[in-house]
């Protein structure tokens, strides 16, 4: 009888562990990216070079440290770039209607972690003349709304007392965008050591461009949508 009790706790023992051990290889581990505004800009030059772009960018208006970018790719899809600043990134193409109809698109594990090594992080931490630090130029009127003009300048040419306006962006004052929508790691870093206390959306920009294959460019944003829309990645990949 003994032997028996003994059995039965011995195959509740195994089929608790089995099941588990089949739960904790089921579950992945996932990161929710939640997105509330669509903006679609245009552009000319820069990587455009003589054609007009423009593209759309989901971002979340509380957090500035990742964002959707995606372009028309032909009539029936779109490609699409995301971009978590701090961890990850994943290009993908998708058709549209995929893309329009589920509240959640799910990445899975279709992404890389991004890698801050080599020359990028050797800029941003050790060569302090690259640096940048966004000064106010003036306040200004967009499309009708309360803006302010702000220029990235090189530390070492602030010294000199050279402000370069040919490289500047304009942020539009506004209260429902607590963080600034910024494009990429070395230029949220930027504006984050500038400790700038500003609410607002980045609304045109102007770029002097000193690559030979690159013409200079503008952005400006033509039109802002609530939207909402979740992103879902595996983050335990092997």
């Amino acid at each position: 009888m003994t032997k028996v009790i003994l059995m039965r706790q011995l195959v509740c023992v195994l089929v608790f562990l089995f099941s588990v051990l089949s739960f904790s290889q089921n579950t992945k581990k996932e990161k929710i990216y939640e997105f509330n505004y669509l903006l679609e800009y245009s552009s000319t030059g820069g990587e455009c070079f003589d054609k007009k772009c423009k593209f759309f960018k989901l971002i979340n208006s509380n957090d500035n440290t990742y964002n959707l970018t995606f372009y028309n790719k032909g009539k029936d899809s779109f490609n699409l770039y995301f971009k978590d600043l701090y961890n990850y990134f994943s290009n993908a193409e998708i058709l549209k209607t995929d893309f329009v109809k589920p509240d959640t698109l799910d990445f899975k594990c279709g992404y890389k972690n991004i890698s801050r090594n080599g020359y990028a992080n050797e800029i941003v931490e050790l060569d302090d003349s690259y640096k940048l630090n966004y000064h106010k130029l003036k306040d200004t009127v967009i499309n009708g709304k309360a803006a302010v003009k702000f220029a990235p300048i090189r530390k070492r040419r602030l010294k000199r007392g050279k402000i370069d306006v040919d490289d500047f962006v304009v942020i539009e004052n506004n209260p429902e965008f607590k963080k600034i929508n910024f494009n990429n790691y070395f230029e949220l870093e930027q504006w984050n050591k500038s400790k700038l206390d500003f609410e607002g959306l980045l609304v045109f920009r102007k770029i002097k461009v000193t690559n030979r294959n690159l013409k200079n460019f503008k952005l400006k944003l033509v039109n802002t949508v609530k939207f909402k829309k979740v992103l879902k990645l595996t983050v335990d990949c092997e």
